[in-house]
């Protein structure tokens, strides 16, 4: 069965044809995938695309068929970031003498798993886990592919969304079965960043609320920024507000232009594809 998107902003899609250099950004995860054309500058949305296979499990086929998207075909560059499951943060530090593999410390890593290493500029060192089938996969079909965990792009973007007002800010980024948790205290230092596992809402708030229970922090002087597009989203929002007045959806990162299609959708929509596409590789 053809993909069908979910979500379509093509508004500025004819600039596409007469443009010799565009960057192609492809993000996905277990059951979905979205993929954006920018300008070679990439400060500028021409196109995006969100596919929602609900309960499907993304396959190759799916990939393949993506591939034949006649944009992605001409892109001059191609940037991919996958949602892993498995991810910690290491000080810089840790690195100096000798590589530290603390991920095999935390998660179970299968056979079939490898570990990746990611340099976040000089303050931390990001270890990932993810199927060496699917990265096989994709450096077969995009030799020139590069490839990043989906929170590499985030935590570039995060510490500009920082709200001003609070002490310490929350961002939550939506995902299926699970939710990306990262914590800044202000101005901009990077405290927590884990994955955490949810059925529903109240998991989010479980997760929050003991956060700010162990630091002895007053709810009222948190921010708590949501995204993601699925509709389990907006539930989170609405629990959220209830418990943290200062919760509400990420807004859209200004150093963008956007088709002005893309301002029916929520701002929340589209984030963590906009991040990869700003991030520095």
């Amino acid at each position: 069965m053809a993909l069908q998107p979910t979500y379509i902003i093509e508004e500025k899609s004819s600039i596409l044809h007469t443009e010799r250099e565009i960057v192609c950004s492809i993000l996905f995860g277990r059951n979905y995938i979205s993929y954006a054309f920018s300008n070679p500058e990439r400060d500028t949305i021409y196109m995006v695309k969100h596919f929602d296979l609900l309960n499907n499990v993304l396959g190759k086929s799916d990939f393949d068929e993506m591939l034949f998207d006649l944009f992605i075909k001409k892109a001059s560059s191609v940037r991919l970031a996958i949602d892993a499951q498995k991810i910690t943060l290491l000080p810089a530090s840790a690195f100096k003498n000798k590589e530290v593999d603390m991920l095999s410390l935390i998660y179970q890593i299968w056979p079939e798993e490898e570990i990746y290493i990611r340099h976040n500029k000089d303050q931390y060192i990001t270890q990932y886990a993810l199927k060496k089938t699917t990265i096989d996969f994709l450096k077969k079909r995009m030799p020139h592919l590069e490839i990043v965990d989906s929170t590499f792009p985030l935590l570039q973007s995060y510490p500009k969304q920082c709200l001003h007002d609070t002490e310490w800010n929350i961002f939550i980024a939506v995902k299926e079965e699970h939710f990306y948790f990262t914590v800044y205290q202000k101005p901009d230092q990077l405290k927590i960043h884990q994955v955490c596992h949810y059925q529903k809402a109240e998991d989010v708030l479980f997760v929050i609320a003991q956060f700010v229970h162990h630091q002895q922090l007053d709810p009222d002087k948190i921010g708590v920024q949501v995204h993601g597009e699925l509709s389990s989203t907006q539930s989170i929002l609405d629990l959220l507000k209830k418990y943290y007045p200062y919760t509400r959806q990420i807004s859209r990162i200004k150093s963008l232009l956007y088709p002005e299609d893309l301002y029916a959708h929520p701002s929340h929509y589209f984030f963590n594809i906009f991040s990869l596409v700003t991030c520095e590789l």
